[in-house]
């Protein structure tokens, strides 16, 4: 296939796919403005959990809009969880240990559209309220949605 070909909703860059990133650093510092039209919500199946329970939760992105969106990614990584302490200290990461398919990427999300990820996060065997993140690893989604969590 020639490079910059278009194939779905994926594009097959030349040389970019080698120097780019699929992980939370690679998009969370970057000034390419967020979509006004498009919201975050993060929710799970409970709010409180055992020890070393699994909690469902599901990433949605509405479009609020009248246009369709297209957002572009990085990589083969479309969002990320991350599991926090009170005091902010990261306990656990959706994509570490995870591979992803080096190549830019685009999901469109057409008005009053929503788009959704469900993932089983592993809550820790040590009681205490936590703090799950969902984002999208695209530089132009919103910013993080979060729900707080109970481990008892």
């Amino acid at each position: 296939m020639r490079p910059g070909r278009r194939l779905g909703r994926i594009v097959f860059p030349a040389t970019l796919a080698l120097f780019l990133s699929g992980t939370v650093g690679a998009f969370g510092g970057t000034d390419v403005p967020a979509t006004p039209s498009l919201e975050i919500e993060l929710s799970t199946d409970r709010t409180t959990y055992a020890s070393a329970d699994t909690a469902l939760a599901t990433l949605t992105v509405i479009n609020r809009g009248d246009t369709a969106v297209t957002l572009d990614f990085a990589s083969g990584q479309r969002y990320e969880f991350e599991l926090r302490g009170t005091d902010d200290t990261l306990v656990w990461r959706w994509s570490d240990g995870r591979g992803f398919i080096q190549m830019l990427g685009q999901e469109t999300i057409a008005p009053r559209e929503r788009l959704a990820y469900e993932e089983r996060i592993p809550l820790p065997r040590v009681p205490g309220e936590y703090r799950l993140i969902g984002m999208l690893a695209s530089a132009s989604s919103p910013g993080p949605a979060s729900v707080e969590l109970r481990v008892e």
